[in-house]
């Protein structure tokens, strides 16, 4: 099935993307995460900027050390990543992040209805967010942010995600 959002709904989302990057401490990414940074305004146009992961993995790695991709596990790719979020899980990460961030109770509210909305849209089916909303882009972010801080800490690898693949580069 597809679903499609009627034009309010789109102005909606697009609005709450707006207000979550008025507060990029708490929804902006990671300097290893290169899956949809919400645009700021030095951005002319669209809500989320799109990067190509390989050439940001590239840009990060110093040339003064040696580092390979490890051999054993050099991407992992978590299949069917947004399928696999449970809106209970999506809805704990959205709201620790609106509690952080101390947005106003209308925008929390509205990120509380995309996120049920969608559990509706998969009811009959395993619950989840939806793959394709721009919404469901910042809650993955979200929802895979304490991987994401145990994987970047880890000893002598460098870490680096792009929407749902994972890439470790170390000696």
């Amino acid at each position: 099935p597809m679903f499609l959002p009627c034009a309010n709904e789109a102005l909606a989302e697009a609005a709450l993307l707006a207000e979550c990057a008025r507060h990029p401490k708490v929804f902006g990414n990671p300097d290893y995460v290169f899956s949809y940074q919400l645009a700021t305004g030095k951005i002319a146009r669209g809500f989320l900027v799109i990067t190509l992961p390989a050439f940001a993995i590239a840009m990060m790695l110093s040339p003064r050390h040696a580092m390979t991709v490890l051999k054993e596990l050099p991407h992992l790719d978590l299949k069917k990543f947004y399928p696999s979020v449970h809106p209970d899980l999506a809805l704990k990460a959205w709201r620790k992040a609106a509690d952080q961030a101390e947005i106003a109770p209308r925008w929390r509210e509205l990120g509380d209805k995309f996120i049920g909305d969608h559990a509706k849209a998969t009811a009959g089916q395993k619950p989840s967010i939806l793959t394709g909303p721009m919404f469901s882009h910042l809650i993955g972010n979200l929802v895979l942010r304490d991987i994401d801080a145990q994987l970047s800490g880890l000893n002598g690898v460098k870490y680096f995600r792009y929407v749902d693949d994972i890439t470790l580069v170390g000696r």
